[in-house]
């Protein structure tokens, strides 16, 4: 047996050192703080470990076999991985937004190609780092740079840097509060930019030194100091100085602050809170500000204690919840969700007094800081009353809705230009109109066209302040009918502006009625007439009869004693005769045209006929009399023209005007009827009779008079009679 002995025990050592070699990269490669991945010469991914796969936001199975120059939506990235293919290496820093995943990484690779034996690129490896926290950190190091320049140049404060007591740099608040320039400051000194001494009366150079020895000994010092400007002028300025470290050199910081208005602000929050302390107490309204941490009163105005009962003494220090003013705990909830917004408007809730009363009360509230801690400043108003009021308010304003739409009448409320703002049910059923049709119409479209021009007149005159009497007029119905309104109009407040109030009530079948009873009135009349001819002929002309036939017989009869019983027939027929025709004037001639006068019997007359048509009498006479015949005359013509009026002008309107001018009666007498031609009522012997009744009265007392001269749309007649004014105390 031939053995051949060969030492591999150097073999053996090599291959476990490489054994431990390779165990020991794979733990590098797959335990690297780094992202590593490894791909061949086509640039296709074939090894990775976690912290690229945590890099990249995405997974082992998606990154193997990806191909980084087909896959990639990166030109860079596949730039720089062809340039590590051909070259041995290349470098990428910026963002990078995964295509396997979706995420967004900055990051920072090296891309690193792996040769052979025979110097050539086989492979390659790449580092990757996640430095988008870095990023961040190096953008946010360069704003908050940025940031405070910005904040050093455009600080609403002076602030300059000093070093061994020189000013070294400045902002550009420094130059303006100081009013130079920057070379007339920096290298200074700055007890050159202050006073000799100061108020203490210590010398500004001294204090200047103590307290920038202070500041490099670590404290922060604020205090107050008089300041020079460039050009002499002293003002007050608020200092602070604080030292800090640049590398091994110690700067001195000082923040200047011109306190010049400040200190005018202190006079005038003096004085203001001097008022606020005068309005505090002198309110009615009651105050409670509280702390806001703990819910305790800190104070109250008088207005509080008048309000609740609850003093200063029995207030101060202690809660709402202990003072037990909250009747409803619920409102107290309420009350705090809304305080959490800031504030509280007007919330209303009952509240319990001192004396435990329950009160109605509004509550308004705002959180306000008073050295540095919030607050709660309330303020409470007592709107019990009120609240009785508008109860009462309420009340009577159902009551005046209620007796508003169930009245009869029809009431239209309006603006001065007449635009209709409210009106009542009535209306709206006898209009056949919706609410919202009529209300923003002009008052006058209610009624018809005939009577608008009236109405509009009525409604200036009512806002120039006179009182108008009532009048009528025609307005449609819902079935386009018309129909007589009685209109009364007034001037009101509504809604705290003026207003025009209109009520107008159905008159049309009044009206009808009223005209039937004018018809059987002056039907009675001329019965009574001819009752009274028949009297004077069936009483007095008897015994006018028998007169003359006594007379002849006492004429021809000579026996003295039957002369005697002539004679006493004769008396007897004569006083008969005289009590006749007595009764007969008594109803003939009326009394209160014999006791009163004309003026009197007139507005008597139509007293009784003033439902039947608007009746307007204007007259100067007043008490004033004038001959019996003339006033009988004057009072018989206008009852015989209102009379035609009622039975044949058809009219609804009738003017009279009896006026005495310059020793004349002057009587006018109009209507709105059909109107008449004179000739042919005339002819009319039923008319004709009537006219020539008048004609003939005013024969008797030697008038003159004029009708209408043709047809035309009414009637009118004029009078005019020459007389005097008589004295009615002869006639005693």
């Amino acid at each position: 047996i031939l053995g051949t002995i060969q030492d591999i025990t150097h073999h053996i050592e090599s291959e476990k050192a490489l054994k431990e070699s390779e165990e020991k990269y794979k733990n590098i490669f797959y335990n690297s703080p780094l992202g590593i991945m490894h791909y061949d010469y086509m640039g296709v991914i074939t090894d990775c470990n976690e912290n690229f796969v945590d890099i990249i936001g995405s997974s082992r199975e998606k990154l193997i076999g990806l191909s980084m120059l087909n896959d990639l939506k990166n030109e860079k990235i596949i730039k720089s991985v062809k340039q590590s293919l051909k070259k041995g290496i290349s470098h990428y820093e910026d963002w990078y937004k995964s295509v396997t995943a979706d995420k967004e990484t900055y990051v920072r690779i090296i891309f690193k190609g792996i040769k052979n034996s025979n110097d050539e690129i086989i492979s390659g490896i790449c580092l990757v780092e996640d430095i988008t926290e870095k990023d961040k950190a190096k953008k946010a190091l360069s704003e908050s740079e940025e940031k405070f320049r910005m904040l050093f140049e455009s600080a609403n404060d002076s602030i300059f840097l000093m070093k061994d007591e020189k000013f070294i740099d400045c902002n550009n608040k420094t130059l303006e509060i100081f009013g130079c320039k920057r070379n007339e400051i920096i290298g200074k000194s700055p007890y050159v930019f202050s006073p000799e001494f100061q108020p203490n009366g210590k010398p500004s150079k001294e204090e200047a030194k103590k307290r920038i020895t202070a500041a490099l000994n670590g404290e922060i010092h604020t205090f107050e100091w008089i300041h020079k400007r460039f050009d002499g002028t002293l003002f007050n300025a608020e200092v602070s100085l604080n030292s800090f470290k640049i590398g091994k050199e110690t700067i001195i910081q000082a923040i200047v602050r011109d306190v010049t208005e400040k200190y005018k602000a202190i006079e005038k929050l003096r004085i203001s809170e001097d008022k606020f302390s005068k309005i505090f107490d002198s309110t009615p309204d009651a105050i409670i500000l509280t702390d806001i941490q703990t819910g305790k009163i800190f104070d109250i105005n008088n207005g509080c204690t008048q309000i609740t009962g609850f003093t200063k003494e029995d207030a101060i220090g202690k809660s709402t919840v202990e003072l037990n003013i909250w009747v409803n705990v619920k409102d107290r909830e309420n009350y705090l969700n809304q305080l959490i917004n800031g504030e509280v408007r007007n919330f209303e809730f009952d509240m319990r007094i001192k004396s435990g009363e329950i009160i109605t009360v509004l509550i308004s509230a705002d959180v306000i800081i008073i050295d540095n801690d919030p607050y709660v400043l309330g303020i409470i108003r007592n709107i019990t009353e009120r609240k009785l009021i508008e109860r009462k308010q309420k009340a009577s304003e159902e009551k005046f809705r209620n007796i508003f739409n169930s009245t009869s009448d029809l009431i239209a409320i309006a603006k001065i230009d007449g635009t209709i703002i409210n009106v009542n049910e009535p209306i709206l059923e006898n209009s056949g109109l919706e609410f919202n049709q009529i209300i923003g119409q002009k008052l006058v479209s209610i009624v018809s066209e005939d009577y608008r021009d009236e109405i509009h007149k009525r409604n200036q005159r009512l806002i120039n302040g006179e009182k108008l009497p009532m009048i009528e007029v025609e307005a449609y119905n819902k079935d386009k009918e018309l129909i007589k309104l009685e209109v009364y109009s007034k001037l009101i407040d509504y809604d705290n502006e003026k207003a025009i109030l209109t009520v107008a009530r159905n008159i049309q079948d009044r009206k009808q009625l009223e005209k039937k009873l004018i018809h059987a009135v002056i039907e009675t009349e001329e019965k009574e007439r001819q009752r009274l001819a028949s009297d004077l002929h069936d009483e007095v002309g008897p015994l006018l009869s028998s007169l003359k036939m006594y007379i002849n017989l006492l004429s021809i009869n000579k026996d003295e004693l039957k002369g005697k019983y002539i004679l006493e027939q004769l008396k007897i027929l004569a006083e008969e005769s005289i009590h006749n025709i007595r009764e007969v004037s008594t109803a003939l001639n009326p009394y209160l045209l014999n006791k009163y006068g004309l003026k009197t019997a007139i507005e008597s007359f139509f007293e009784k006929s003033k439902n039947l048509m608007l009746i307007q009498f204007i007259t100067n006479i007043e008490n004033n009399r004038f001959e019996s015949n003339i006033e009988t005359v004057y009072y018989r013509i206008i009852k015989e023209l209102y009379n035609n009026t009622i039975k044949h002008a058809n009219a609804d309107k009738v003017e009279i005007f009896l006026n005495f001018e310059n020793q004349n009666l002057l009587l006018e007498y109009y209507d709105n009827g059909v109107g008449f031609i004179i000739e042919e009522n005339f002819s009319d012997n039923k008319k004709g009779m009537g006219l020539q009744n008048i004609v003939n009265r005013i024969k008797t007392i030697n008038g003159k008079y004029n009708f209408s001269p043709k047809k035309v749309k009414g009637f009118r007649f004029e009078l005019t009679t020459k007389c005097n004014i008589i004295d009615t105390n002869l006639n005693i």
